[in-house]
């Protein structure tokens, strides 16, 4: 049992490791940024423009992040039911509720966006899960995408051939699935792109869960693989979001 990326620069090494071991990419590779100046007066999906998500405390911040984190795993919960209901291995680099800069995302979503400092101002959450079914690899997939399809999401396989396919949910999430190896099949979420400091969410995510991790709190630390680090878990079953009071304020 461990804690996944430890310390603020562990985990943006982490994340960069975490894409290069589960051979993820972000959902786009064309560049798709914008600066904030382009982006001042735009909102994102929850309609707040750059302005209104900065103001307010640092607590109601970070609780709207986590709000959207539980979304996030709420969506993603009904999407690996559909597909399978039994037990899935969580990513052996990722921990859930770690954001990423939304800019990184690729996604075409208002708010994403990078400030005149070169720091993001605008974040995502994503989520993975991984399963070996015992049919056919390209049966789930035709599987999956036939119901994606049926719920009206245009669906693209990202090369002819490649057994990986991605959509665009109408309320923002991006979603990927493909074959990860031998007969595993990699499913994948993002979040839409919201307006907000990415370093000080990070920072503030990752000494809350470091707090957490150390007090042993409830759903902190999960019975891992020895080998491959990674978590047997049913759909449903996340990482909560650290709670706020886990570091004293003043």
């Amino acid at each position: 049992m461990r804690n996944k990326m430890w310390g603020r620069g562990a985990l943006i090494v982490g994340l960069s490791l975490g894409f290069l071991l589960t051979g993820c990419t972000p959902p786009e590779t064309q560049n798709t940024q914008q600066t904030s100046q382009e982006n001042q007066g735009a909102r994102d999906l929850s309609g707040a423009t750059k302005a209104e998500a900065y103001s307010g405390s640092p607590k109601d911040r970070y609780a709207k992040a986590g709000a959207r984190y539980k979304e996030l795993t709420a969506f993603f919960t009904g999407v690996q039911r559909d597909i399978h209901a039994g037990t899935w291995l969580d990513s052996p680099t990722h921990s859930d509720f770690i954001p990423d800069p939304g800019y990184n995302s690729g996604m075409k979503l208002d708010g994403d966006g990078r400030s005149e400092d070169g720091n993001a101002d605008s974040y995502t959450f994503w989520v993975s899960r991984f399963y070996t079914p015992e049919e056919p690899v390209a049966k789930v997939l035709q599987r999956t995408v036939q119901a994606w399809r049926e719920r009206g999401w245009e669906v693209a396989e990202k090369v002819p051939g490649s057994q990986r396919f991605a959509t665009t949910t109408p309320e923002g999430y991006w979603l990927d699935i493909k074959v990860n190896g031998a007969g595993t099949i990699a499913l994948r979420a993002y979040s839409p792109a919201f307006w907000g400091s990415y370093d000080e969410l990070l920072t503030a995510v990752a000494e809350r869960r470091d707090a957490e991790y150390q007090a042993k709190a409830p759903g902190t630390v999960f019975k891992e693989d020895p080998k491959t680090k990674q978590a047997s878990l049913k759909p449903g079953v996340y990482r909560p979001f650290p709670a706020w009071d886990a570091v004293p304020t003043t």
